[in-house]
């Protein structure tokens, strides 16, 4: 019985997700920003310790995880994932950061990043 209960909650956990993943999607194009570059995004060039969160389309998979990126003229050039493997900047498409240091980001495998950098862990 909560074997059938977990696979029906998870189930349908899935279903809300994928469902909500066309409208949240629709929802962040509309409420984000286009930062251009030169945007004032309030951090100095260097690395970040952010909070990002993943969801992958294709397998409809969130992660959250704190994780170090890169940052340089407002963008994210760089994430650093587990497993000494990074993203670098020619495959995450829409890095720029807006003034709040949050950039929400595609890469090139179907993954869509929301970022949420530090303000604490101001670069030099």
């Amino acid at each position: 019985m909560k074997k059938t209960l977990k696979i029906i909650t998870v189930a349908l956990f899935g279903l809300l997700i994928s469902c909500n993943s066309k409208t949240r999607k629709k929802t962040l194009d509309n409420t984000v920003p286009n930062i251009s570059p030169t945007a004032d995004c309030n951090l100095k060039d260097g690395k970040y310790s952010a909070t990002i969160h993943c969801y992958k389309t294709a397998t409809h998979y969130p992660k959250t995880q704190t994780l170090d990126v890169d940052v340089k003229d407002c963008e994210i050039i760089k994430i650093y994932l587990p497993n000494n493997k990074c993203l670098e900047a020619n495959q995450l498409f829409n890095a720029s950061i807006d003034e709040n240091g949050i950039a929400v980001i595609d890469d090139d495998d179907g993954r869509t990043f929301e970022v949420a950098i530090y303000k604490s862990s101001l670069a030099p």
